[in-house]
């Protein structure tokens, strides 16, 4: 069976013309008259026709969401829904971050914080997860609190600016965040969710299929762009994850950990460890000329080639294992209205399957217009 493309598959073939030709032969048939397009008729078969060709439009477009590939939205949810709760979309994710809380002088008992304990930062609170202690002998303890607030907003807090405490506790000294706040998230986009929907089936094993414990890890936040399950011996897992910032915080590590190692998913006998892709850095480097006959479009073609720039950084970077690949960015550049390319840097790199290409600078440069 061929291969069928997102644009040329339609259900209704809504071709308002069509339509239009159909009534007005129809008509004419019947009437015995012949019209021109000045007519009153053609005027109104025009009208309704293409009042009709919006209506199959519309209709084309609701059935084609009867297909996964086609779903978006509330359709994609209710596709989704069909496998229960790990069919869901994820939601919006709160932003959490480390803390350090600190009392005045060492004690002879146990000092305990209490669970939803709440540290404010402008408009923001984080409140505990736990409920923490610090032990007699000791002059402070560390915990995580995660942001009230789901969503974006309460990440990336340097360390240190999170350190006003709304809940004191006794022989309270000082609190910070230790590690900037990360991994808030936003509500799963179509293209991800449309993703793991089909990686859904291999999560029914609890055999510790690859298949299933991507799928796992991809669920525990929306920030994850890719992952990777590998079996370096018997019974030893590495789980490799990639994320949009490209760095795996011990936050985030800590909720994958929790889920991957539950009964239900994890069997008895495996070593599960979380880590990081590798990051392989690169650069890109590049001289550029346009078409004369392009050159009023200059200003233009200079922003397209930052934006060709922009996207053949982010194909590189959301996925393990992509080979460094200079003609990419040529196609881009091309795409973009560059006539000829002076191309030094990057050169071919092959990747292993857990790494990831970095890029680390950009050098581009006009050199003006070329004759064909």
């Amino acid at each position: 069976m061929s291969e069928i493309s997102n644009e040329e598959y339609e259900i209704i073939d809504a071709d308002s013309w069509e339509l239009k030709r159909d009534m007005i032969d129809k008509f004419q048939e019947l009437s015995g008259r012949q019209l021109t397009e000045s007519s009153p008729e053609t005027l109104i078969f025009e009208t309704v026709a293409y009042l009709f060709g919006l209506r199959e439009e519309k209709y084309n477009d609701e059935m084609k969401q009867n297909y996964l590939r086609f779903a978006r939205n509330e359709r994609l949810d209710l596709k989704g829904e069909f496998y229960g709760n790990r069919g869901k979309r994820l939601v919006e994710q709160p932003a959490v971050a480390t803390f350090r809380f600190y009392i005045t002088d060492i004690q002879v008992t146990d000092i305990i914080i209490p669970k939803g304990s709440r540290i404010q930062y402008n408009e923001l609170y984080f409140s505990t997860d736990e409920q923490y202690k610090i032990g007699k002998g000791d002059l402070y303890v560390d915990g995580i609190a995660t942001c009230n607030t789901s969503g974006t907003v309460g990440n990336d807090i340097p360390v240190g600016q999170i350190n006003t405490m709304v809940d004191i506790f006794p022989h309270y000294d000082k609190v910070e965040n230790i590690t900037a706040s990360n991994n808030g998230a936003e509500i799963e986009q179509d293209d991800n969710y449309r993703a793991r929907i089909r990686e859904i089936p291999e999560s029914f094993t609890t055999a510790g299929s690859k298949g299933a414990y991507e799928f796992w890890a991809k669920s525990a936040s929306t920030n994850i762009v890719d992952v990777v399950a590998y079996s370096p011996s018997a019974t030893n897992v590495d789980i490799y994850v990639l994320t949009d910032s490209l760095t795996l915080t011990n936050e985030l590590k800590k909720r994958i950990e929790e889920m991957l190692n539950t009964d239900n998913i994890r069997p008895l006998t495996d070593n599960v460890t979380i880590k990081q892709a590798i990051k392989t850095s690169y650069t890109i480097d590049f001289d550029y000329y346009i078409d004369k006959s392009n050159e009023t479009l200059v200003n233009v073609i200079k922003n397209n080639v930052e934006k060709a720039v922009k996207d053949f950084k982010n194909w590189q970077q959301n996925k393990m294992g992509r080979d460094i690949n200079p003609d990419e960015l040529i196609k881009l550049l091309k795409l973009a209205g560059v006539k000829r390319v002076v191309l030094r840097n990057p050169a071919f790199k092959v990747l292993d399957f857990n790494e990831i290409a970095e890029n680390t600078s950009v050098t581009s440069n006009y050199l003006g217009v070329e004759n064909i």
